[in-house]
């Protein structure tokens, strides 16, 4: 199975995984490291041990951020490299992660399953009147 790694700015990533929790349940093979605002080196720590332990049980690692070029993001990117079947989706959004631990359990390789989430959560975005 593919572990997820959810991260992002303050309590974005914590606040994302407990509605993930109220509709899934709780979800085995995921971390969630919040960054708020420590040192750079201290995150970027906390980011590799979690990689390395979830990298010696996992298929491949899946990181979603909130935001494209944000620290979560660089940070991630940075401590990824070279890991096989591992990549980064930013602007995640409720509906891709309901998806993404769901399509993890058929879709083994990391990329696969990134092109199929990315559709799903562009997807679930529309603009829609209010109804009456």
């Amino acid at each position: 199975m593919i572990s997820i790694i959810l991260t992002g700015h303050g309590e974005f990533a914590s606040g994302l995984y407990q509605s993930l929790k109220m509709i899934t349940g709780e979800q085995d093979y995921f971390q969630v490291i919040p960054y708020n605002g420590e040192a750079l080196s201290d995150y970027q720590k906390k980011l590799a041990d979690v990689f390395i332990r979830e990298a010696h049980r996992a298929e491949g690692l899946l990181v979603l951020t909130d935001l494209l070029g944000g620290t979560p993001y660089r940070a991630a990117s940075h401590e990824l490299k070279g890991y096989q079947n591992s990549l980064i989706i930013t602007g995640v959004n409720l509906p891709l992660l309901i998806e993404s631990t769901q399509s993890r359990l058929f879709i083994k390789d990391a990329h696969d399953l990134a092109d199929h989430l990315v559709t799903k959560g562009q997807e679930a975005i529309e603009e829609r009147a209010a109804e009456d």
